[in-house]
């Protein structure tokens, strides 16, 4: 892990964001995307990268960012050169607060200038477990107004559920990733 960040920056030329509130498996994600295997949960006190090299052969970066409260202000940092951000929600967390936790800082990221005609791809994580939240639950939790509407659309927004417990859930990302960055170029 010693390694410069700049070889992060000049091998990949396709940067991901992986983004949300803490908690909600952002590392848990990008590691089974990485590895395949499942990691003990640990929160990220700053951030995580990692090169994926996906079938198209052109490698990305995916930039795991820290999503404690204090940490949520430094995201900005971190969007020049960004390519697609991926959004990770808590599909368990029924907690209105940081329901609308959520809700906001999603709404913040879209409307960042440096983010503007981005991709994202909005993932619904843990759906595995039993206190998941349904497709209408999580519908009637994250309707979303007009304004912001027409932002997303803007946006070429995809959303997923997914589990980072499941290979075949990770698959799907992958894939998902393929066709949104092979549809960008």
């Amino acid at each position: 892990m010693g390694q410069s960040l700049q070889q992060y920056i000049s091998y990949s030329d396709y940067k991901i964001l992986m983004l949300g509130l803490d908690g909600v498996g952002k590392t848990q994600l990008l590691y089974r995307l990485k590895t395949k295997k499942q990691i003990a949960p640990n929160p990220t006190t700053g951030f995580n990268v990692e090169i994926l090299q996906l079938k198209h052969k052109r490698p990305i970066t995916i930039w795991d960012i820290g999503g404690q409260e204090q940490r949520r202000e430094l995201w900005v940092h971190y969007l020049q050169n960004t390519q697609l951000v991926m959004y990770v929600i808590d599909s368990t967390d029924r907690d209105p607060d940081r329901i609308q936790q959520s809700k906001n800082e999603l709404e913040k990221l879209l409307n960042y200038e440096q983010l503007a005609n981005i991709p994202f791809v909005i993932l619904f994580n843990k759906t595995d477990l039993p206190q998941a939240m349904n497709n209408k639950e999580i519908q009637d939790i994250f309707k979303i107004s007009i304004d912001l509407k027409q932002i997303i659309t803007s946006h070429k927004t995809l959303a997923t559920k997914t589990t980072a417990t499941s290979n075949k859930s990770v698959k799907q990302i992958l894939k998902l990733l393929e066709r949104v960055i092979i549809g960008n170029k």
